[in-house]
């Protein structure tokens, strides 16, 4: 549904979706699926606000909040609770879902994160990604290995530039059971193009 209030334009909508697939560049997820769409935008002379949006696949949800401006300036908000591991891994990409399919993965995942910026052929936004890993699992089956009882609390932003040489990945308050051990720790990663470690 939609109507209009002064010169904007607000927009309803709901629909079930069937996907065939997904492509961008050299990011493709060929496996189909359903999902269920429930927005509600606002068009003005301004550009479009997102006053609530939601996409849900298979249980998973993610929302999305925020607004694009006519000169493509960015401020957005995206977000997902309670992702299973398990039922995520068909809808990787095909090179990171067959190194993983000798794999069992479990756990609990929640994402937020920002997007705000110009973007253009030669700039790009701001991102900041945080996430939260809860009741994590690893078995090998091929091995028997296992490892149980994973958590973590993750962030990435692409740095002050908001490129592969600014962004950085840190990951901390790392536990994990592995046989009898148990293990902690945390880890960072600098310079995506040049990669600086610290554990």
């Amino acid at each position: 549904s939609s109507r209009i209030t002064g010169a904007n334009i607000i927009l309803n909508a709901d629909a079930d979706l069937q996907v065939t697939g997904i492509q961008q560049n050299n990011f493709r997820i060929n496996s189909p699926f359903n999902a269920g769409l429930e927005l509600k935008m606002e068009d003005s002379d301004s550009g479009i606000f997102f006053r609530k949006g939601s996409l849900s696949v298979e249980g998973f949800r993610f929302n999305i909040s925020g607004f694009i401006s006519n000169d493509k300036f960015l401020d957005l908000n995206l977000s997902a609770v309670d992702i299973d591991l398990s039922k995520i891994r068909k809808y990787l990409p095909e090179k990171y879902s067959t190194s993983l399919s000798d794999y069992d993965l479990s756990g609990n995942l929640q994402v937020n994160c920002q997007v705000t910026g110009s973007i253009s052929s030669i700039t790009y936004p701001h991102l900041e990604l945080s996430c939260k890993l809860s009741k994590g699992g690893i078995i090998y089956p091929a091995t028997g290995m296992t490892i149980r009882n994973t958590s973590f609390t993750g962030f990435y932003s692409n740095g002050s530039f908001n490129r592969a040489e600014t962004s950085f990945v840190t990951i901390k308050d790392i536990k994990a059971v592995f046989g009898s051990a148990d293990y902690s720790g945390h880890l960072t990663i600098r310079n995506f193009k040049t990669p600086v470690t610290e554990l």
